[in-house]
């Protein structure tokens, strides 16, 4: 279920308000929190603010925040530290402390002003006996930290491990004396040798440490002297001639085995070799073409681009063409050769249809389907047209001599009336198919209507003899309404109101040329309300043990 929300009035401190009395305001810039007394916005009451404390969390403490004077928005803040371990109080003193005093604690948590110093100065030798050692790498460890830089004028002594995480600078003279000087202690540090060397490098042992390696090279070496090796380890290259290129292979023979062009990849040059084929397929190197000879294939051939040739008279299909006296005689329809467009070939067709020679007569074993519109008379007016999926269309009338259409048992079923051409059914009316009705209005006049269609749809409109959905907004009122009377006869309904885009129930109106006006909204009856809005579905209004309630519903108090 939906989590309820009661929602206080709200808004800027400034715009705050007379409250009412009872009447909670909460300030969205300050975060306080008023309660009105009488509706006089200078009684109204202060509960609190966030601005004033600060809450615990998993790694710190709770706090007090003293704010600075209105219109600011710093503080300071006198916290708890994150773990206590018991609880403590501290009792201040009674009095103001004097000049650079400092607050001391006797233990017990009382607290008084002791003597102190804004800027403290160590005259004579300055001892601090903590023996905490520090963590190397880390300064905040150690007997004595200091969060500032240090001057030294004097000589600095450090009896065991010096650790410098920044940039050292060394002027002067610089020298390690003893043990092992390690620069680096990875293959990832870099060394930058800005000054010259003024002595050899000779290593400790012989023939066995490297002036660089395979894949870390030094590019050039200058050397005034003599370079002493006793060999070369690895490859020694340079250009090669022409003579060192891969030759070309060639076949002459036309059933030689298929030969793949490639490409010499010597100074860059391509050398495009021949492809031989199979006999009956040759490649023409100069205009980039294949030619066949009597090619036979047996499995499936693909075409990626487009197979184009001329094919000679002799390979169009051959007319059929019967001569025959018989009544009995085969039907042809002729139809396009579309290989060339022009020949007009004949093909057979079955034998439901036959032609008497001598009458002209056609007869039609099955159905006739005419693949034209028309079934014209011999003058070529056209009589009957025949539309896909539609009844047919007769070009004239069909006149009944009478004024009835009656059955076969002589009863009268349907009676045409002359002058206004009224149609009457005298008895049930079936339609299995659909029923239009293109005038301006329908009347049912009976006692009951029925209807098993589960949907009514109402605000259609006329595209040409059919009911399609309106493509402009008509500016009218779609719905039901209901005659009832009270006093007088009156009118109801529930309508979509197009000029405020709401559904509307009302209890008296009026219509006019399908705009309805209210003058009375109807009351609404029901057990419980459930609305479908951007919160999705759920229930508002519930009745339970004789109790209702409103839920899953904000109730929000305004803003001011």
């Amino acid at each position: 279920m939906a989590t309820p929300v009661l929602q206080f009035r709200r808004g800027a401190f400034s715009n705050l308000p007379a409250l009412k009395a009872g009447e909670p305001g909460f300030t969205t810039d300050k975060y306080d929190l008023y309660v009105g007394l009488d509706n006089n916005y200078a009684n109204n009451k202060f509960f609190g603010s966030h601005r004033y404390w600060t809450r615990e969390t998993a790694s710190a403490g709770s706090g007090i925040n003293l704010v600075e004077s209105t219109g600011g928005t710093d503080f300071i803040t006198l916290a708890a530290p994150a773990s206590v371990g018991a609880a403590v109080t501290f009792y201040f003193p009674a009095t103001q402390g004097g000049a650079s005093s400092v607050l001391t604690n006797d233990g017990s948590g009382n607290l008084s002003w002791g003597s102190g110093s804004a800027n403290p100065v160590f005259s004579g030798i300055a001892s601090f006996t903590g023996t905490t050692d520090n963590t190397l790498g880390n300064a905040d460890t150690g007997a004595v930290q200091i969060d500032g830089g240090v001057g030294i004028n004097k000589n600095l002594t450090v009896g065991q491990n010096l650790h410098v995480a920044g940039h050292s600078d060394f002027v002067g003279v610089v020298t390690f004396r003893g043990g092992t000087i390690n620069i680096g202690d990875s293959n990832t540090d870099n060394i930058n040798v800005g000054g010259e060397f003024i002595s050899n490098l000779t290593p400790n042992d012989d023939n066995t440490y490297d002036i660089g390696i395979g894949t870390q090279r030094w590019k050039n070496a200058n050397f005034a002297g003599v370079v002493t090796a006793s060999t070369f380890s690895g490859a020694l290259s340079g250009n090669a001639s022409s003579a060192d290129q891969v030759k070309t292979i060639t076949a002459s023979n036309t059933n030689a085995t298929y030969h793949l062009t490639f490409v010499d990849s010597h100074n860059g040059s391509a050398i495009n070799e021949t492809v031989y084929t199979d006999d009956g397929i040759y490649y023409n190197p100069g205009t980039n073409t294949f030619t066949t000879q009597n090619a036979l294939f047996t499995g499936n051939v693909e075409v990626q681009g487009t197979l184009t040739g001329t094919a000679s008279t002799a390979t169009r299909a051959t007319t059929v063409d019967t001569t025959s006296t018989s009544t009995n005689a085969d039907f042809f329809v002729p139809f396009v050769d579309t290989f060339a467009g022009e020949n007009g070939e004949t093909v057979r067709v079955g034998a439901g249809l036959s032609v008497n020679p001598s009458t002209g007569d056609v007869k039609v074993t099955g159905d006739l389907q005419i693949f034209g519109n028309d079934i014209k008379a011999s003058d070529g007016n056209t009589n009957i047209t025949l539309t896909s999926n539609t009844l047919t269309t007769f070009a004239g009338d069909i006149k009944v001599g009478g004024n009835d259409i009656q059955a076969s048992d002589g009863t009268t079923a349907i009676t045409l009336t002359a002058v206004t051409g009224a149609v009457g059914v005298s008895s049930d009316l079936t339609v299995s198919g659909k029923l239009f009705v293109l005038g301006t209005s329908t009347e049912i006049n009976t006692e009951t209507l029925k209807v098993e269609d589960s949907l009514i749809e109402v605000g259609l409109v006329n595209s040409g003899g059919s009911l399609v959905p309106p493509s402009s907004d008509l500016n009218i009122d779609v719905g039901i309404i209901f005659h009832y009377y009270t006093a007088s006869a009156k009118k109801a309904g529930a309508f979509w109101d197009d000029s405020v885009s709401r559904v509307v129930v009302s209890s008296d109106l009026s219509e006019s040329s399908s705009v309805i006006t209210s003058s009375t909204y109807a009351a609404l009856e029901i057990g419980s309300l459930w609305v479908t809005d951007c919160a999705g579905t759920s229930q508002v209004i519930n009745c339970s043990s004789s109790e209702r309630f409103l839920e899953n519903i904000t109730v929000d108090g305004g803003t001011f």
